[in-house]
């Protein structure tokens, strides 16, 4: 009888997904996972022999299977029964935490230290030069790793990287102020990226190195962001039912008066740091400046008129509002997405100051330091 229920359940899930992919409106986007998904190749001669067009037939039935988002979920859900505590490079940790696996550094890391390395040397050596290095949430959070969860730890790699920038930039590590705070959540519990209160810590401890006044972090300044909850990038490499979402908080000064100007985007100006639309989308950490730019510009009422210009990862973009109360005028690049010559561009504008942004997840698999050449 259970043989007999296990065939006719089976038969009705083929039905089901076939009846999906023949009338099913193929979808062009997952919010689960935030990326493009495949749809149905164009056929030619070529591609048949090639194996192009099987290849492309294979990612459409994968990427458009029908209720895709909840048959990932239920999958995740079982591998937990099974005892599994990593799912996609995603540990399962304690207190609600999703804490991304970090792997032992290989040649890329050398490769990117010596890409800024040379550029610093060659183009900053006129003015000062700051590096913010942002360990990951597996090395803070070390002790809510799960009971067989282990990672490479990132203590080596920090010492690391500030040897070998040590004769050309002022290494910022703030991983002992963060591990003095680990009591506070500083790292969205489904989401890679540190959270307002983690990356204030941070940018205080910059202040410091920098001697520079900082902005004050007020309890009655602290604004809460008007989302339905935050589900970040780890739940969507493994989501589960019983997660818990995390919730946007940002720190608001009222005397502050800002300009940003998305030069990626016409000159597009506005007068916060804030796209609150991005809160209908699945990417909510986007709510900061919108995502992530090419080049954009700051200009602000800010503590001291210097000229800064920040090279970063999205690790910067929820502390970007705070640096902006200390300096008036910040150009700000990705260069995963800026093609033009930055070398070009700091002869141009006669920075005072130049300021590396960056986790030590990114320095060590990033590709694009290359274009510093």
């Amino acid at each position: 009888m259970k043989q007999k229920i296990r065939t006719i359940s089976f038969c009705i899930v083929l039905v089901v997904v076939f009846m999906g992919f023949l009338f099913g409106k193929p979808r062009t986007f997952s919010d689960m996972e935030n990326r493009n998904l495949a749809q149905f190749p164009t056929f030619s001669v070529d591609s048949f022999f090639s194996g192009e067009f099987t290849s492309g037939i294979e990612s459409y039935a994968a990427d458009q299977i029908i209720a895709k988002d909840f048959l990932v979920t239920c999958q995740v859900g079982y591998s937990r029964l099974l005892g599994q505590s990593e799912v996609n490079g995603v540990y399962f940790g304690k207190d609600g935490y999703l804490i991304q696996d970090f792997h032992e550094p290989g040649q890329q890391l050398t490769t990117n230290l010596n890409m800024l390395e040379a550029f610093v040397k060659k183009h900053g050596e006129d003015i000062p030069c700051y590096m913010l290095l942002a360990p990951n949430a597996s090395y803070v959070y070390q002790d809510k790793l799960p009971r067989h969860g282990v990672v490479w730890s990132q203590a080596e790699v920090i010492e690391q990287i500030k040897e070998a920038l040590r004769d050309e930039v002022t290494v910022v590590d703030v991983a002992d102020t963060l591990m003095a705070h680990k009591d506070e959540q500083l790292y969205f519990k489904t989401d890679h990226h540190w959270n307002a209160n983690g990356a204030y810590y941070a940018y205080e401890q910059l202040c410091e190195e920098m001697r520079v006044e900082k902005r004050p972090k007020l309890d009655e300044n602290i604004k809460q962001i008007d989302s339905q909850g935050f589900l970040g990038s780890l739940y969507s490499k493994a989501p589960a039912f019983s997660q818990e979402a995390d919730v946007l908080t940002y720190y608001e000064n009222t005397k502050g008066n800002y300009e940003v100007a998305y030069l990626d985007e016409k000159n597009r100006v506005s007068d916060s740091f804030y796209e609150t639309d991005m809160l209908k989308e699945k990417d909510q950490y986007k709510v900061f400046f919108g995502g992530n730019h090419s080049v954009f510009h700051m200009k602000s009422n800010g503590l001291h008129k210097k000229k800064v210009l920040v090279l970063k990862d999205s690790y910067a973009n929820i502390m970007l509002p705070y640096l902006a109360d200390t300096f008036t005028d910040i150009t700000v690049i990705d260069l995963r997405y800026y093609n033009k010559r930055v070398d070009l561009l700091m002869e141009e504008e006669k920075f005072d100051v130049l300021l590396l942004c960056y986790n030590v997840d990114f320095l060590t698999t990033d590709k694009n330091f290359t274009k510093l050449r």
